[in-house]
């Protein structure tokens, strides 16, 4: 009996329930099936056994996975590696491990295999704290990912995931947030587990209102994963995104008196009092774009009045809002101070949701009434100047 039967058949006789699991790898082993057996294997060590008993996956690489390694394709291969690294506790092992892999030639000879093994080193460099290994492991990946190949999506999905986690704990809020969405578009929901999806969506929401040049929140509230916030201690997140997204003040003063508490508790910084006066700034300039985005092109001329019953503020701070959404080049326009007006040009295109949808559907209507009105005009016109 070979190495690998014996592990294997010593393992079910442990394991009465993964023994039908493991006369399955037998067979396929047996027959050389090898894609079959990849896929088997990758169900295999996800079983809830090895849930329980992390510390025995790396006794199936080597003593079941490692004698056929060379026929897994590389990707999977470093997939399944780095799936088994994250079962060390010991960090330092982690390592060892994956550089193990990374130094097979079938790894090295294939770009999508060699960026997915820099993305998983990356995560555990950051656990041993060697921020300048994780930088260089993740421009080492860029390289990769900016160059003429287009890989699969799995591949950029690891590492918008290792580079998120680094800007997280670098604190960098908007470079975490935008990671972080570019992280969802290529990573179908179902691969992110239950257990970590509520978080990770309350940590994106947190970005969201912490980090700079961040005005549009669209997307992020478009998305499902925003849905594990529900039942959850995080659940007033997304009604935080969706007053800010609609620049909406008298939501968010209610919010913040109603869960004050709770956002203390699980984000203290957002309650830090330079923190408050970020996050109005912020929405007053949201509620600045969503006056403006609310009135037809042809009627973009705006008395400060407007502004500072909107957005709450006294008339002698309207010209400062108004400057300081011009430097960030949310939108554009031309300060009147004299008269106390701004005549707005420009606003920054957002991913809409439905209500905002709706209301460019009803001036869509009322510019279809406009333009049958003046056809009409132009065709009585028309007809006077033919019948002279």
């Amino acid at each position: 009996m070979s190495e690998q039967n014996l592990f294997l058949s010593q393992l079910a006789l442990r394991v009465t329930d993964l023994q039908s699991t493991i006369q399955q790898l037998l067979n396929l082993y047996q027959t050389k099936l090898w894609h079959q057996l990849t896929v088997a294997v990758e169900e295999f060590v996800r079983s809830p056994y090895f849930e329980a008993n992390k510390h025995e996956l790396p006794l199936v690489y080597h003593n079941f996975v490692k004698d056929f390694e060379s026929r897994i394709n590389p990707r999977k291969l470093v997939q399944l590696a780095a799936f088994i690294a994250e079962s060390f506790e010991d960090p330092a092992k982690s390592l060892e491990f994956l550089e193990l892999i990374s130094s097979k030639n079938e790894v090295r000879a294939d770009d999508a295999a060699k960026c997915l093994c820099s993305n998983a080193l990356a995560l555990i460099l950051m656990r041993m704290g060697q921020d300048d290994k994780v930088k260089a492991s993740l421009e080492a990946s860029k390289a990769l990912l900016d160059g003429p190949v287009t890989f699969e999506p799995i591949v950029y999905s690891s590492f918008y995931r290792a580079s998120m986690a680094y800007h997280q704990a670098k604190g960098t809020a908007s470079e975490f947030y935008h990671d972080s969405l570019k992280y969802l578009s290529y990573t179908p929901l179902t691969d992110i587990p239950a257990t970590t999806a509520p978080r990770l969506a309350f940590d994106i929401g947190v970005a969201a209102l912490l980090g700079d040049n961040i005005y549009n929140f669209g997307e992020l509230l478009a998305h499902p994963v925003l849905a594990s916030l529900d039942n959850t201690q995080f659940s007033w997140m997304r009604l935080f995104l969706q007053a800010f997204n609609t620049g909406n003040i008298a939501e968010y003063n209610a919010l913040r008196e109603r869960y004050g508490a709770s956002v203390a508790s699980l984000t203290p910084q957002l309650c830090e009092p330079a923190t408050i006066e970020k996050m109005r700034e912020k929405i007053s300039i949201l509620c600045l774009m969503e006056i403006v985005f609310r009135r037809p092109s042809s009627d973009r001329t705006i008395p400060f009045g407007v502004i500072a019953s909107e957005a709450r503020i006294e008339m002698h701070e309207v010209e400062f809002l108004l400057m300081k959404a011009l430097s960030l080049k949310v939108v554009e326009g031309v300060i009147d101070e004299v008269a106390q007006i701004v005549q707005i040009t420009w606003v920054q295109p957002r991913v809409l949701n439905l209500e905002q949808i709706g209301g460019i559907s009803a001036r869509i209507g009322e510019w279809a009434k406009k333009v049958q009105s003046t056809l009409r005009d132009v065709e009585s016109d028309t007809q006077e100047l033919l019948v002279e």
